[in-house]
Order: C-alpha cells, then structure tokens, then sequence
C-alpha cells in the first residue's frame, strides 16, 4: 500500500505514467471469484460460502461480480487447507 501511495503522490511522474504503472498494479493484486478460487484451488461456490460466512470480504461485492484483494486469498488459502481436513467443521464459530 506505501508503494500505491507513494507513486501516486509523486509529482516527478506524469499524469499518464501514474495511470499505466495504477492499471497494472490492479491488474496484478486483484481478483475475480474465479481467479480467486483457481488460484488456491477450490470452487466458486467455496469462495461464496467464505464471503456469506464474512470470512472473506470482497471489495466489490455485486450478486455476479466479486472482487478480492490477492493478498486476502492467499491469507484464506491456509485457513482452505485447514478445512479440508475437517470439512464438517470450517463453519464453526471461532
């Protein structure tokens, strides 16, 4: 994030290089459910349950349109492998 900011505020970099170097950070650290679940190998529908049980929080959360952070997946990928040892119990309440 101190990088975005930082770029961003730089005045030595012109408008239209601050646009370029915006678009491909985005592309790079965001997500939609499908990249999402392909990336740490579970379904969409997992990716939904994780969103419904507020585990995972979407920063556009539209009914056919998430998207996630890269970050937030690859912090819920452990807590995926976790579960799949004990499917019956991911929805518990911690």
């Amino acid at each position: 994030m101190k990088e975005l900011i930082d770029t961003l505020t730089n005045n030595a970099l012109s408008d239209d290089v601050k646009q370029k170097w915006l678009n491909d950070y985005l592309a790079k650290n965001l997500l939609n459910t499908s990249e999402a679940a392909e990336l740490i190998n579970v379904s969409r529908i997992t990716i939904e349950n994780y969103v419904k049980k507020e585990k995972l929080m979407p920063i556009i959360n539209r009914p056919h349109n998430k998207v996630f952070w890269k970050s937030d997946i690859l912090q819920l990928k452990q807590v995926v492998a976790d579960n799949k040892k004990n499917p019956r119990g991911w929805n518990k309440q911690e």
